[in-house]
């Protein structure tokens, strides 16, 4: 008998005001080349992504993400960039402030007891935006979108025959 898992991440997530933004100066300009477009509602900045967990590393992560304790902080998404391997378009930013990579740290501080380890090097913060996309986008004059970010969350993947959907979890502040 296999034993249910649930597919996590965390992640910043964005306001409807961010995501009007996104969708108004970013988006729009790129509806014209072929590739998959991510929908709407499904736009995020992975945080930690978790992969497949059973119930009882679910707790785990929902107990240890509440000892995260991080501040409040702007992020301004002003460059589009390519990762060539992964073949997408995303949204991300020039600076990445401080207490994001904080808030990272922290995270992947707290999720090693529960198994967790992170599947990258160097954090690149970023809003994926086109999949299975190739390099023949103009990248350059990104209209800057600034963003209060003032909490993080806890997101299950569950895939359908429409694709994945994004339901959000858990909730954590950040302190002002």
């Amino acid at each position: 008998m296999t034993t249910p898992t649930h597919r996590l991440f965390f992640a910043l997530w964005p306001d409807k005001k961010v995501r009007a933004d996104i969708k108004k100066h970013v988006q729009s300009r790129l509806l014209k080349y072929p590739a998959k477009k991510v929908p709407m509602p499904n736009w995020h900045i992975t945080l930690a992504f978790l992969g497949n967990v059973s119930a009882a590393t679910k707790a785990c992560v929902v107990a240890e993400a509440s000892l995260v304790k991080g501040q409040s902080f702007g992020l301004k998404l002003d460059e589009l960039g390519f990762f060539k391997r992964a073949s997408i378009v995303w949204l991300g930013t020039k600076q990445c402030p401080d207490a994001l990579i904080q808030l990272v740290q922290q995270l992947n501080v707290r999720l090693a007891s529960c198994g967790y380890q992170p599947g990258f090097k160097t954090y690149t913060p970023h809003l994926t935006l086109l999949r299975k996309a190739d390099k023949s986008f103009d990248l350059k004059g990104v209209t800057p979108i600034e963003w209060s970010v003032h909490d993080f969350v806890l997101v299950e993947s569950v895939t359908t025959n429409r694709g994945a959907t994004y339901e959000v979890m858990h909730r954590w502040d950040l302190a002002s």
